[in-house]
């Protein structure tokens, strides 16, 4: 992007800079000051945690005006994990889309705002956002448009079959208590009712390891060059 809109996109929200308005108007004497601090929005655009950083300051600030009280609000900002495989992406898919359900604001799947699977089943983001954020989720297969293009690796009716099994087990909230009926993907994932259980309740408290099998973990510790080889024991409980 040019410096223009650079400059343009920053002020959308942050005030904008004295020296920056002259360079653009023509001032030469201060183009160099100008330049670098353009160079600093520009690299601040594009960095998730700056963005993470602004949002959740927001959003504080308006929580905390709110409860009419100062502090931290949030606990962290963000988490970036590995998903090494298919069976570590499901997972992790089935997990979020599932948090509404945990946090008992929702009772079923078709109830999961602001989740990736309410966007898919009513082919919009919830009604707060539907105006700015356009659908970037990527297809099941079957349904990609190109045949060179990343797919999730099973059918859309397959992954939602699995994940409205796997709320009503969340929902129940009775140990032990299973359907006698099970998802074929779920045998076709390797998981055991047991192990997806724990999946589906504990996925995010494995904090910021990669996830996936002891192979695919041992590769990419090695791919990176880490010496001290760490595997979290949930992880390897899970995806033995």
């Amino acid at each position: 992007m040019s410096d223009q809109e650079i400059v343009d996109r920053w002020c959308v929200v942050f005030a904008s800079n004295k020296l920056v308005e002259r360079y653009l108007a023509g001032d030469q004497s201060v183009a160099e000051l100008a330049r670098a601090t353009i160079e600093l929005w520009r690299a601040r655009l594009q960095d998730l945690s700056w963005f993470m950083r602004c949002l959740n300051e927001h959003i504080a600030r308006k929580a905390n005006a709110e409860d009419n009280c100062s502090g931290r609000f949030w606990e962290g900002r963000f988490k970036s994990q590995p998903l090494l495989d298919e069976r570590a992406l499901l997972a992790a898919m089935v997990y979020v889309d599932l948090n509404p359900i945990r946090a008992k604001t929702a009772s079923r799947v078709l109830d999961c705002e602001f989740t990736g699977i309410y966007e898919r089943i009513h082919g919009q983001v919830s009604s707060q956002y539907r105006e700015t954020m356009p659908s970037t989720l990527v297809a099941f297969e079957g349904n990609a448009k190109d045949a060179n293009s990343c797919v999730v690796p099973c059918t859309y009716d397959q992954y939602l079959e699995l994940l409205d099994w796997s709320s009503r087990q969340i929902h129940l909230g009775k140990p032990g208590v299973v359907d006698r009926w099970q998802p074929p993907l779920l045998a076709q994932l390797k998981f055991g009712v047991d192990q997806w259980q724990t999946v589906c309740t504990r996925l995010g408290k494995v904090g910021h390891t990669a996830l996936g099998s002891a192979a695919r973990i041992a590769k990419f510790q090695q791919s990176r060059g880490m010496k001290k080889k760490y595997c979290n024991s949930l992880v390897t409980q899970l995806f033995a």
